[in-house]
């Protein structure tokens, strides 16, 4: 199990997730877009293939804490 932070640009919650789970998974469980978001993993910046990866093939250990984050960026009015 992995302890991970999930970060958007709305809210942050710890959640603990399996290192089989992808970030897909994830963030659809969490009902978080990623629809013109930049997505990362331990502020590694993530494609949009690496979001079907396990957390495990994406360098994450079992027992270990991540953060992954999906930040929209909005233009200044």
């Amino acid at each position: 199990m992995i302890r991970l932070t999930l970060a958007t640009t709305a809210k942050r919650e710890t959640i603990i997730v399996d290192v089989n789970d992808t970030p897909a998974e994830v963030m659809n469980d969490h009902n978080v877009s990623t629809s013109g978001a930049t997505v990362s993993l331990n502020m590694k910046l993530l494609e949009a293939v690496d979001l079907g990866k396990s957390f495990g093939e994406l360098g994450i250990a079992e027992g270990s804490e991540a953060m992954l984050s999906a930040v929209v960026k909005a233009d200044a009015a």
